[in-house]
């Protein structure tokens, strides 16, 4: 009995094994079914349209970027930045100050050194008002002088009025170098190009800067009117039209548009910058850049963030 049970009950088991690794390899190989994206994206209200990603920048004009990038012509020690992130500033206030001694001490030699040169002129108009007298004195008496001591006078004369232009030279020289030592001084004091907000900070006290470039030490823009940077492909260019009808959703919320205002275009078209993080998305392109400005008062909208951007390109009366 044993025997028989053994003998079926193996290539049973034999048989069952054989079924279950069937199914399992068949539904490993079954393509599962997509998952719906975790946020729909942006969708045209166009029906024909040209598409491109759009990045917020200040209202600035610039090419490139409208960030301003505020720099210094003086290297040095930091001492002193008196602003903070998200503060507007005025044109001409003070955005980062450099230490100023060294530079003090300048004009202060430069000065000296044009009071030393107006002494000098003073000088020389003493002496030549001294040979002048003297010459006249031997004009008045000729029989009482030598021709040698007139010849000598004479000469004395000329020679007092060019050291008067000599100091006179000096003294514009010693004037040039105090306005070059002032400018210096006046450099360590970093102000703002422009009325704005203040956006980075990339610079604190202690801090050395340099002029050999590198990255600002203060960014900052006009945020009262924001606009939108757009990149638009180099094939769809063809297409654009300006002033067509355009609207903006910002990333993580499609459903929300705004409309665009068009300013202008940058009639050179440049290699593509702005990237989406898309893993489709072609970075060997070239692009038009086109200039909106959008209406971000009652917005959440920040310097930076991009935008999916969407451009009517229906022709008219089409």
């Amino acid at each position: 009995m044993r025997k028989i049970i053994g003998r079926f009950f193996l290539p049973a088991l034999a048989a069952g094994l054989l079924v279950f690794a069937v199914l399992h390899v068949v539904r490993a190989q079954q393509t599962p079914p997509k998952p719906p994206p975790p946020l729909e994206p942006a969708r045209t209200p166009f029906g024909a349209t040209v598409a491109g990603a759009g990045i917020v920048e200040p209202a600035n004009e610039a090419s490139g970027t409208s960030t301003v990038s505020v720099g210094s012509q003086q290297a040095g020690v930091v001492v002193r930045v008196p602003v903070q992130i998200g503060q507007e500033v005025k044109a001409g206030d003070v955005l980062v100050e450099i230490d100023p001694r060294v530079y003090q001490a300048q004009v202060s030699q430069r000065a000296a050194s044009l009071s030393s040169a107006q002494a000098a002129l003073v000088q020389a108009q003493t002496q030549k008002h001294l040979a002048d007298d003297t010459l006249q004195r031997d004009v008045a008496s000729p029989a009482a002088t030598t021709n040698q001591q007139i010849v000598q006078d004479r000469d004395a004369d000329e020679t007092a009025t060019a050291a008067i232009k000599v100091a006179e030279a000096n003294i514009e020289l010693a004037k040039a170098n105090l306005q070059e030592a002032q400018a210096n001084l006046d450099l360590c004091t970093v102000r703002a190009p422009s009325d704005g907000t203040i956006l980075q900070i990339n610079i604190r006290p202690g801090e050395y800067v340099s002029v050999l470039g590198g990255a600002g030490l203060i960014l900052m823009g006009d945020l009262h009117h924001l606009h939108v940077r757009v990149d638009v492909d180099e094939h769809d260019a063809v297409r654009f039209r300006q002033g067509a009808a355009a609207r903006a959703s910002l990333r993580g919320a499609p459903d929300v548009s705004y409309p665009l205002k068009f300013l202008r275009v940058e009639p050179y078209v440049v290699p593509k910058k702005s990237l989406t993080g898309d893993n489709t998305e072609r970075v060997d392109t070239r692009v038009l850049q086109v200039i909106y400005e959008i209406d971000a008062k009652d917005a959440p909208i920040y310097v930076g963030q991009q935008m999916d951007v969407f451009i009517d390109a229906a022709k008219p009366g089409g």
